[in-house]
């Protein structure tokens, strides 16, 4: 059984780096981006993801798999650890000529129990990188039917995850009903307490336009990685960053969410870690790298949870330098 299990979008990413960027606008209106979506995350329509694909084909972008669960699930079997993996979620049949998803699956050794093929587009991300900044914007495809197959299969999935050590949650475009999510979680902690939840809520479930229930599903995890962003948007007080070391103020976190006991706040400079029980601790980061260093930065986030949960799953790791790991990963 996977020690560590993920819950979320399986997507086919259309990655533009920092040097193909360049040869596009940004604000070209086939991309339908405003001024306040570049450098976040959008859901788009099906008519928007065409035209933007069509802008976006005279720049030839790089084709993978993704979705934020997947990438952390890909990320630890990328390394070799001694930490099996699984993922539970939805696959469209209808993906591009000569990509495989089953194939990728089977190639990274990710247990796909709870894979079920749907016939349809599987989610699809446009990821564009420009110096330092990231603008995804995304559709849902099948991933609309994950609720369906969480309540349809919810026992069979909760003893699934009862075998795990960590299940790691995150966002996706397309789930807008999340209560067979929030039930699954709770049957989960009724069946196996110690089963670590983690959660990585992205834009879309600390907006402030987040779906109902988003605030249902990080209120059960354990821990939660947030970007400063994100942070300051579910009750965290800004700090300093890198400065001079002093970290932010999980402020209201802890006490509205009693089940929440780390909230890791992921930045370019520093990584803060909260703890309920003791004083944050603050991990500068060794190696910043300049706008102009940055080629692709797709996925840095989930790299950067890989390391932390492998930290916190593999004893020859370690929760410190789980932390480090994903700096260096990311």
């Amino acid at each position: 059984m996977p020690d560590l299990i993920g819950i979320g979008s399986i997507n086919v990413d259309l990655v533009v780096d920092s040097v193909a960027s360049a040869r596009i606008d940004l604000t070209d209106p086939r991309l339908g981006l405003s001024e306040g979506d570049i450098g976040g995350e959008r859901a788009i329509d099906a008519e928007t993801s065409a035209n933007a694909l069509a802008y976006l084909a005279t720049v030839d972008p790089v084709l993978s798999a993704g979705g934020s669960a997947l990438n952390v699930c890909a990320a630890v079997a990328g390394t070799g650890a001694p930490v099996t993996v699984g993922h539970v979620g939805v696959c469209g049949t209808d993906g591009p000529p000569g990509f495989s998803l089953p194939d990728w699956f089977d190639h990274l050794g990710i247990d796909t129990t709870f894979v079920e093929p749907v016939e349809g587009p599987p989610g699809l991300c446009l990821a564009i990188t420009s110096g330092a900044e990231r603008t995804l914007l995304t559709t849902g495809g099948v991933n609309d039917r994950l609720g369906r197959l969480l309540s349809e299969r919810a026992d069979a999935i909760a003893d699934h995850l009862a075998s795990a050590r960590a299940v790691h949650v995150t966002s996706l475009a397309g789930l807008t009903e999340l209560d067979p999510l929030i039930d699954l979680l709770d049957r989960l902690r009724r069946r196996a307490p110690a089963v670590v939840l983690s959660a990585d809520p992205g834009a879309i479930w600390t907006a402030e336009d987040r779906p109902a229930g988003a605030d249902e599903i990080q209120a059960r995890c354990h821990q939660l990685l947030v970007n400063r962003r994100e942070f300051e948007a579910i009750g965290g007080l800004p700090g300093d960053g890198a400065g001079d070391g002093r970290p932010g103020d999980p402020g209201a976190i802890f006490e509205r969410w009693p089940a929440t006991e780390r909230v890791v706040v992921k930045g370019a400079e520093a990584v803060e870690v909260h703890r309920r029980d003791r004083p944050a601790r603050v991990h500068p980061n060794p190696r910043v790298l300049g706008p102009e260093e940055i080629v692709d930065n797709t996925g840095a986030g989930d790299a950067f949870a890989a390391g932390v949960l492998l930290g916190q799953l593999d004893a020859a790791v370690g929760p410190e330098r789980g932390v480090e790991l994903g700096m260096d990963l990311a």
